[in-house]
This record gives C-alpha cells, structure tokens and sequence, in this order.
C-alpha cells in the first residue's frame, strides 16, 4: 500500500509564493481546482510520485456541508490483485483507513495492468464488492474510474452525454497540479518500480569516487584535529549524551504529542541531549550511528550483501574521528549552501561536497539537521540531497542515515511511495536504526505529515539550544582561563 497526505509543496520565498498562488484558478487560497473527471485522473501520478499500473486508488475527500465542494484530504493505492483478492473485506478496511482522516465520501481509480487489455467488465465483480461497505460505512463513492491507455471511462455513470462508451481522453495539458509537482521537487516516473529503481545504490564507479572522496574528508577532520588550535574547546560530556541512530524530537518524540505509543524500546532514543553520556560516544564504530570508518573493500571477500548494501572491513583512519560542534556547523552550512542557487541540491553536489557530508551524515546533529528541513519548507530538497547521499554511501550507517532522512521528509510532504520505498532500504541497511523505527510505526498508525513537521520544527529548536549551550560553554572556559 502506499498512502498520500494532501498534496504539500515547499514554497520557497513569500514572492515566489504569492507568484505560485496567482497561478491557481478558484478554491481556496492555495488550492488547486480539479473540475472534472479527466483532471482528477490525470492528477493522480502527482499525487503518488508515479504512474499506478495494476492498482486500486482511492481517494478521500472531505464535503462541505454549506458548499458543493469537496477537497481530497487523503489517498490510497493498492496493488489490483490484492483489492481482488477479497473486494468486500477491502471496502470494510479502506473505509475504516479513510473515517480516520474524517473523509465523508470517495473517489476510486482503477488501473488495469500496463499492456494488457482494457476490459472494463472484468473488474466489475470488484467494484460492486468494495462499493457497499464503503457506502454502508458512510464514505459513499462519488464515481469510479477506469483509466487505461490515456483514457477514462466511470464504473458508475453510462450516459453517453458525459460518459461515451469510447471512453474520454485524459487532460494531457500543463495543468496546475504537474505545476506544483515540478515546482517541489517531486518526479513523476512511468511506475512504482521505476520509482524504486531510482533509488538504487550507484554502481562500482561511484563507490570507488565516494570511497576516495570519504578518505580525502576523514583525512582532513583528522589533520584539523591533531594540529595545535587555539581556543578550541571540546564539547561537554553532557552535550554529546545522544542515543546512537535516535531522532531528537522534543519532549519524547511523535508519541507525546499524539498520543501514538510507539515501541518502548525506541523511547530513550526519541530524546537528545540526557543528563548522562552514553556508552557509546560519537566516534564507536560499533555503535550503529556512530561516525563511520569503515569502507567497502571490493571482491569475493566483501562480506555479506544486502539490498545492494556490503558489510565493510575497516579501512583509514585507523582510530574513529570524534565530531565536535565546528564539525558539525561546517556540515550544516555545506548542506545550506547547495540549496542556494536554482540547481537543484542533489545536482549541486560534488565528489568532494558528497564525501564531506557521508562522513558527517551518522552523527545525529548532521543528520537531524536535514530532517529539520521539513520544517521549514526545505522538505523536497531534504528528499532530493538525502536520496543522493544514499545513492553514494559507502558504509551501512551513512546509507540507513541517508534513506532515513529521506523517508522523513517524504512523510513530511505526503509522498507516501518515497516515504517507504526509502524506509525499506533504510531497514535494509541497518536493521535495527531507531530513527527508520520510528517513521515505520508513524506511517502505519497513519501519523499525518502536519505533526511531522511539527516534529521538525521542535527538532530545530533543540538543535539551535544545544548549539546556543556549546557557545555558553566555550565563552565560560575563555573566561576561566583568561583569569587563570
């Protein structure tokens, strides 16, 4: 199943907003009009991040009791086979997923199997089956659609004044939707496995690039660290107590403020910054989380192999690099700087910019700063740089780190394919890597990308007040040896 929450964009500056807005004809402020069947068909793909094939697509729009319109708050795809499987038991699970989000009627999309026939009849024992529960439910379906070979034609309606027998043309136009697509970032591809493959770890070439380039990074943070520095202060014990791989959401995290239990084992993880270090500091490379120095040794004797990912013998420095706040700053104004030009940040990024950022992406400062993005409507060049890195890692902490910040950032747009998609490969890297745990209980509870967001925001802050301490702490130590 891959799931849809409204349809977010990042904005970008309030001229360019005010620009996008006056672009859109009718709604309300910042929405877009879908005013036929054919428009709502062809927004479909832009919803999801690809063209469905074999699918069940149900929609869930919210009615206005004082106005005909309604808006489409909430989305579903489904593979067609298992929809088929058991149509009314489907109906009964799709409304149940849909009253949730307080949907009050549907709109359904079927889509045949790409290359295959267009017969409508075939798929009639299944819409009749997921239609009753869905009306008994109280989320009657307002049509449903047959869409195959860049045509439509409705389950529900045979007049032939609105809906001819030869079915009608999808709207092929520019429309608004694809405008707000492109504008965040989002690509439309041919099909879900087209979507997946895109995220596939580069091959042999790239990793020996990556490989040199982490080197090259590790190799100066190295340098930096052993030469005499003045005024250099090491951050406090206190400030580093971070759990490996955690996410630092305040106040405990997601769980808190919805009330959404999550597993007690991902708890301490979903707080940064406790009174007491922890066993393992950033720079343990057997810590999952930990700064990464290991890299992967091609040949027979690699390792053990994992959705494209290779366990990794240790390789240079011969000691782990322990980040500290300059470190981490330098990351965050590199990662800063490919978001602004017009090149999209995943373009912008070089051999060496990709290896400075891998290195630094498993400690959670680094990586929690990308996630905080989402809060600041960076969300989809969040997902585009964190695919990228993922793309390039060279170890299996910087790959779960990357898909990760990845996954949470699609979660925070609504992409609900790229949201799991990366997950996948993010669980696929490191198993047991808190933060993928964390996004994996969200999105089955169905937690709405708004409270995601907002997670981000207050990740922000945290990061912003453990810097803020950092500088109190350095001044107070200037201070302590200057009267010294």
């Amino acid at each position: 199943m891959d799931r849809f929450n409204g349809f977010q964009i990042a904005v970008g500056s309030e001229e360019e907003a005010q620009a996008l807005a006056a672009q859109l004809e009718g709604g309300l402020p910042g929405a877009v009009r879908l005013g036929s069947p054919a428009e709502v068909a062809a927004a479909v793909p832009h919803f999801f991040g690809f063209h469905p094939d074999a699918s069940v697509v149900v929609l869930g729009l919210s009615r206005s009791a004082h106005e005909s319109r309604a808006g489409i708050s909430h989305g579903l795809r489904v593979d067609l086979t298992s929809a088929a499987h058991s149509p009314a038991a489907f109906g009964r699970w799709v409304a149940g997923r849909l009253l949730e989000t307080g949907a009050n009627e549907t709109l359904c999309v079927i889509y045949p199997p790409e290359g295959g026939p267009a017969r409508m009849a075939e798929y009639r024992r299944l819409v009749a089956g997921m239609c009753t529960p869905l009306r008994v439910a109280g989320v009657p379906p307002l049509d449903v659609l047959f869409v195959s070979d860049g045509r439509w034609w409705s389950f529900l309606c045979d007049s032939p004044n609105c809906c001819p027998p030869e079915g009608v043309p999808l709207d092929s136009g520019v429309s608004a939707i694809a405008a707000l697509s492109a504008y965040s970032g989002l690509a439309v591809l041919p099909s879900r496995a087209a979507l997946a493959q895109s995220l596939e770890p580069y091959g042999p070439e790239m990793a020996e690039r990556m490989r040199a380039a982490c080197d090259s990074a590790l190799g100066q943070i190295a340098a930096e660290h052993a030469a005499p520095a003045a005024g250099r202060v090491v951050l406090p014990d206190a400030g580093r107590a971070f759990d490996a791989g955690g996410i630092c959401l305040p106040n405990g995290g997601l769980g808190d403020d919805t009330g959404v239990p999550f597993h007690p084992a991902l708890q301490p993880s979903l707080v940064l910054g406790s009174a007491q270090p922890q066993e393992a500091p950033y720079g343990d490379c057997a810590a999952e989380g930990g700064f990464g120095c290991e890299y992967a040794e091609t040949g027979p004797d690699a390792g053990d192999e994992a959705d494209g990912l290779t366990a990794r013998p240790a390789r240079v420095p011969s000691g782990p690099v322990d980040f500290d706040w300059d470190d981490v700053v330098r990351a965050w104004q590199l990662a800063d700087s490919l978001c602004d030009g017009q090149v999209p940040p995943d373009r912008a990024l070089s051999d060496e910019a990709a290896g400075a950022l891998l290195v630094a992406l498993p400690d959670v400062r680094v990586r929690d700063y990308l996630a905080t993005w989402c809060g600041d409507d960076r969300a989809g060049q969040a997902v585009a740089l964190s695919v990228e890195l993922a793309r390039r890692a060279v170890t299996a902490e910087q790959a779960a780190a990357a898909y990760s910040v990845a996954a949470w950032a699609a979660w925070a747009l609504g992409w609900g394919a790229w949201s799991r998609l990366c997950l996948e490969r993010a669980v696929a890297a490191v198993p047991d890597y808190a933060l993928a745990g964390l996004i994996k209980q969200g999105l089955e509870r169905g937690v709405g990308p708004e409270l995601v967001r907002e997670a981000a925001c207050g990740t922000a802050r945290r990061l912003d007040e453990m810097r803020a301490e950092h500088v109190s702490s350095q001044e107070r130590d200037r201070a302590r040896r200057k009267a010294l």
